[in-house]
């Protein structure tokens, strides 16, 4: 059996109160009472605030300036961080490749971008 229950006002439940909004009044968050909404939001503005989260965490990545070298005959690369291979190419379409490309993998931190490292 369901059954519905409506009104215009407040719903009361001993000392706590639930607000047309949604929002509840209680002392389940706070001793002397408060809304649970500014609860949350007291909570989360001490422990991550938006200029902890920009100076703390990546806020975007993207690829550096870009580099080529030859590699049939010549040196190539080796394995040197922070890049990461982005093309190859085989101008003359035969078995051997004849240039490679690469660019920097770089991160963005509190504005400053960052050329990323390897372990």
């Amino acid at each position: 059996m369901t059954t519905d229950i409506a009104t215009t006002g407040r719903v009361h439940a001993g000392n706590a109160f639930f607000q047309g909004d949604g929002n509840i009044w209680g002392t389940r968050w706070n001793p002397s009472g408060a809304w649970l909404w500014d609860t949350i939001t007291a909570q989360l503005n001490t422990h991550a605030t938006t200029d902890y989260v920009n100076q703390t965490f990546v806020r975007d990545i993207r690829l550096g300036s870009l580099e080529s070298a030859q590699v049939w005959k010549a040196y190539g690369y080796g394995d040197q961080p922070p890049y990461t291979i982005t093309g190859v190419y085989n101008f003359n379409h035969d078995e051997v490749i004849d240039t490679i490309f690469r660019r920097p993998l770089q991160k963005n931190i509190n504005g400053v971008w960052y050329s990323i490292a390897y372990l």
